[in-house]
């Protein structure tokens, strides 16, 4: 599988398109044949054992669009995905592909958003997730960049609980933000006070 990553990548980097094109129909067989084991007719046991084979996949679909500037084995990894995986299979790789959200590119959100396609259920459960996890530095930069991407509109006609109870943890967020920074005034105050307090005791000594 590998192998024919590599030998697109030196077809691309030598303008070889014999070789590029070759690459192209046995990087469509290794996704075709890998699928096989993913899909919904596979066990769990079988579908767990492939995900690195599917992330493997679409970091080399991603890969040839920046690097490559290659497009082709981009949109035929999205429409096989989109086209051959059930959404119960596509929201476990979605999942285990975005469970470090912070560590990724944009470039591998963009590609995610157009697997999932409707499934707009997963996007909304990995943004809750986040939100609920968010420290107080306030949402990473790739979960607003989810939030910013992802089509809202079609978000609430298809999963209106669900892209409510994402707004609600928004919101949650920003009133515990809130709270938090009027706590942290409030201790500077009541410090300056104390401070201010002993300057004018050990003055009037």
């Amino acid at each position: 599988g590998k192998t024919s990553g590599n030998f697109t990548k030196l077809a691309a980097v030598f303008k070889i398109d014999w070789l590029k094109v070759r690459c192209q129909v046995a990087f469509c067989g290794i996704i075709k044949s890998i699928l096989v084991k993913f899909g919904d007719n596979a066990s769990e046991d079988e579908a767990a054992d492939v995900l690195e084979e599917m992330r493997w996949i679409v970091d080399e679909a991603v890969f040839g669009k920046i690097v490559l500037k290659d497009t082709k084995l981009y949109e035929v990894t999205v429409d096989v995905f989109v086209i051959q995986v059930g959404d119960g299979r596509k929201t476990r790789f979605l999942k285990y592909y975005l469970s470090d959200l912070a560590g990724l590119a944009n470039e591998h959100l963009d590609i995610s958003i157009k697997i999932a396609g409707d499934n707009m259920k997963v996007l909304l459960e990995i943004l809750n997730e986040n939100i609920a996890n968010v420290s107080s530095g306030g949402l990473g930069k790739n979960a607003t960049y989810l939030l910013e991407n992802i089509d809202l509109p079609k978000c609430k006609q298809l999963e209106p609980d669900l892209f409510k109870d994402v707004f609600n943890s928004l919101l949650q967020m920003k009133n515990k933000k809130t709270t938090e920074i009027k706590k942290i005034k409030k201790v500077k105050e009541d410090n300056n006070r104390i401070v201010n307090s002993s300057l004018i005791f050990h003055r009037k000594l």
